[in-house]
């Protein structure tokens, strides 16, 4: 059970070792639906229900885990970066770069991080702009 369980959560993980991220994602989406609509043919089939609704019904399931975990990702995020309900969250990635390069000085590193698009040129200028 354990190692059908960890192939299948590297099918849809893959795809990203071999591929550019966009590629990457189409691929990933595309493999794992068609995985999933296999898994609810054979809930269907075992359990001796109609196979179409089986399919979907497994389908919508890990649609709305996929929503449910994009939406609690969101909500850590903003809450890690300190951003208010209003504003996006910034990428984790551009923090970690902001933190990385020590662009900026720990009592203004929330303020500037929400604010944070990934442009290292716009982090210059907010520099060059608080100096001034």
């Amino acid at each position: 059970m354990f190692c059908a369980d960890l192939l299948a959560a590297f099918v849809p993980v893959i795809p990203f070792a071999f591929l550019p991220l966009g590629p990457a994602r189409i691929v990933s989406i595309g493999v794992t639906t068609i995985l999933l609509l296999l898994l609810g043919l054979g809930r269907g089939l075992i359990g001796r229900r109609n196979v179409g609704v089986s399919m979907l019904e497994t389908l919508i399931i890990a649609t709305a885990a996929v929503g449910a975990g994009l939406l609690i990702g969101q909500l850590v995020t903003r809450r890690a970066v300190g951003a208010d309900a209003t504003s996006p969250a910034a990428p984790v990635g551009c923090l970690h770069t902001v933190i990385a390069n020590s662009r900026i000085t720990s009592r203004m590193s929330t303020r500037r991080a929400t604010r944070c698009r990934g442009s290292q040129s716009s982090l210059r200028r907010e520099d060059e702009n608080s100096r001034g």
